[in-house]
């Protein structure tokens, strides 16, 4: 059993334009995956369900962006433990916590109308210099290589960093004929 499930992007991020995809419903065997925590930790579960889930064998699982993505993971929630998901919120004035549900066939997409081009690529014109380029969306695969590269460049200016405060420590002791070893 499926259902087909419209993508909020309408497909115009994809070479296929695919606007609907057929998405099978959780089974028990699905729900033992969901369970598994080494899957949650090493955080591949979306994307062995999606690729369990979605009938279309055209779609590449990692070629979607993620509000295609989710979508799809709100249906499989929804269709599987109820549509009433009980969340916690902080009131940011009062710090109180609030316990409430949402109703998840109530969520509504934020309305989508660009157009791409063959290749899911978007024309835009800069505002001030007119100047001309295109750009795409994101996919889950090139978000999850963007916070790695993101993480590594960020260890790497935090050593730079601590080696030339080590470095100044070191000339400034050179320096300093007062102070004592």
């Amino acid at each position: 059993q499926y259902d087909i499930i419209p993508l909020p992007s309408k497909g115009e991020c994809y070479k296929l334009k695919i606007d609907r995809v057929p998405v099978g419903y959780l089974t028990a065997a699905d729900e033992n995956l969901i369970t598994s925590p080494n899957l949650y930790e090493s955080g591949s579960i979306s994307n062995i369900l999606l690729k369990k889930k979605i009938l279309n064998k055209d779609v590449d699982v990692d070629s979607l962006i993620s509000g295609d993505v989710d979508a799809i993971m709100v249906f499989l929630r929804g269709t599987s433990y109820g549509n009433n998901f009980p969340i916690t919120a902080t009131d940011p004035r009062s710090g109180k916590k609030v316990d409430t549900t949402v109703d998840l066939s109530k969520l509504n997409y934020k309305p989508f109308s660009l157009k791409g081009d063959e290749n899911g690529y978007f024309d835009f014109e800069l505002p001030r210099t007119k100047a001309k380029l295109k750009f795409k969306f994101l996919t889950k695969k090139e978000e999850k290589l963007l916070k790695k590269l993101n993480k590594k460049e960020n260890q790497g200016i935090a050593a730079f960093e601590l080696s030339d405060a080590v470095e100044k420590v070191k000339n400034a002791l050179k320096a300093d004929t007062n102070l004592s070893d």
